[in-house]
C-alpha cells in the first residue's frame, strides 16, 4: 500500500492506494508517491522531479489549503484584526490620532431599554419613536395599496411596467416591514463581530491575504491585519462603537416583490453599492426619506437600511478602552 497527500472529500488526509489497482505517481525527493503524473493536477506537498513543472508542486497550481480555525496562527491573527480594529476605532489611525481616545459605549441598564417590537430593544425614548415610526409606516401603506386597488386594471399596469423599468416594484407587491436588528451590547456586538469574520470577512480575503509577500509579512502578518481592517471597517463597526450599541440604531427589513431586503454587506464593495441602490428603490426607504425630519431619524451613508435616532447619548462612557485596542498597538511589523 502506498499513502497520498492528496485533498479529498472528508478533507486533506493520507489516502491508502492499492498499486496493484492504481499506478504509482513518479518516484520524487520525498518518495513514490511524491512526483506527479504531468498529466495530474499537482497538490501542495508535491516537490519538483523529473516530470516537468505540472509533474510536481508548481506553486500555480496548488490546491487552496482548507481553513483550520482552530490553529494557533488563524486565532493569533483574528485577534490581531479585532484588537487594531478596537484601536482605530478608540485612538484614531495613525495617520489620525486623536488627542483623546473614543471609549466604547457603556452597557445600558435594563430599566433604560425598551422593546419596540419582534424583541428588538432601544433606550426608551428611541424605541417610543420608532414604534411610532413603524405603525405610520404601516398605516401609509395600507392605505397607499387600497388606493391601488381602486385604480382600473389598465392603469394598474401601466404602473406595474414604469416601475419594472426602473427596477422597482408597485405598492401593492411590499408585503412586510420591519426590525433585523436594534441594541446590541458590548458582548453581543463582540460575538457578532467574530461570527461574520469567520463566516465571511477572512474566507472572502483568504486569497488576497495569501498574496502578500513575506516582507510585509505574509499571510498573517502586519499588512495582512490592515488589510483586514480596511475590510471590515466599512461593513461592522468594532464592537461597542456602532450606534446599536448606544440603543439608538436599528436595521430595518422590507419584502417586497418576492425578495426580503435587509441588512446585506454582500461579497465586494461592488455587492454593497448594489444592494444600497436597491434599498434606496424600494418604498420603505422612499417613505423613510420622507419622514425622517418627522422621528429624528438618519441613516449611515454606507448603509441604506441602518438608521439612527438623532438622541444624546445617555451616561457618559466609562474610562479607559477595551483590552485588546490595548495590546494592538505593541504588534510588531516584522
Amino acid at each position: 500500500m502506498a499513502e497520498s497527500r492528496c485533498p479529498g472529500s472528508l478533507g486533506v488526509a493520507r489516502l491508502k492506494l492499492d498499486l496493484d489497482l492504481i499506478p504509482a505517481r513518479t518516484p520524487g525527493t520525498l518518495g513514490r508517491l511524491d512526483a506527479a503524473d504531468p498529466d495530474a493536477r499537482t497538490c501542495s506537498g508535491d516537490t519538483p522531479g523529473s516530470l516537468g513543472v505540472r509533474d510536481h508542486g508548481e506553486p500555480v497550481h496548488f490546491v487552496p489549503p482548507l481553513i483550520n480555525e482552530f490553529s494557533e496562527d488563524y486565532q493569533q491573527f483574528e485577534n490581531s484584526v479585532l484588537a487594531t480594529h478596537l484601536e482605530y476605532a478608540t485612538y484614531g489611525r495613525p495617520e489620525h490620532r486623536r488627542k483623546h481616545p473614543r471609549p466604547p459605549a457603556p452597557t445600558i441598564p435594563e430599566s433604560d431599554l425598551q422593546v419596540v417590537e419582534d424583541g428588538f430593544k432601544l433606550r426608551k425614548d428611541a424605541a417610543e419613536k420608532c414604534r411610532k415610526l413603524l405603525a405610520e409606516a404601516r398605516a401609509d401603506l395600507k392605505n397607499e395599496q387600497d388606493e391601488f386597488q381602486k385604480k382600473p386594471k389598465e392603469n394598474q399596469q401601466a404602473l406595474e411596467k414604469q416601475a419594472k423599468a426602473k427596477g422597482e416594484v408597485v405598492v401593492t407587491k411590499v408585503h412586510r416591514i420591519g426590525l433585523t436588528s436594534g441594541y446590541r451590547g458590548y458582548e453581543h456586538d463582540s460575538k457578532l463581530w467574530h461570527e461574520y469574520y469567520r463566516k465571511k470577512y477572512y474566507r472572502l480575503n483568504h486569497t488576497q491575504l495569501s498574496r502578500i509577500n513575506y516582507s510585509e509579512g505574509g499571510l498573517h502578518g502586519w499588512k495582512a491585519v490592515e488589510t483586514m481592517v480596511d475590510y471590515i471597517a466599512p461593513r461592522k463597526a468594532a464592537p461597542g462603537y456602532s450606534n446599536h450599541s448606544r440603543g439608538i440604531a436599528v436595521d430595518f427589513f422590507s419584502e417586497e416583490g418576492g425578495v426580503k431586503l435587509t441588512a446585506e454587506t454582500g461579497k465586494s464593495n461592488k455587492d454593497l453599492r448594489l444592494h444600497n441602490q436597491r434599498w434606496e428603490k424600494s418604498w420603505f426607504y422612499k417613505w423613510l426619506e420622507l419622514h425622517k425630519k418627522d422621528y429624528g431619524i438618519e441613516r449611515i451613508p454606507s448603509e441604506a437600511w441602518h438608521w439612527e435616532f438623532q438622541i444624546s447619548s445617555p451616561a457618559n462612557a466609562p474610562k479607559g478602552t477595551p483590552p485588546a485596542a490595548k495590546s494592538a498597538s505593541t504588534m510588531s511589523r516584522t
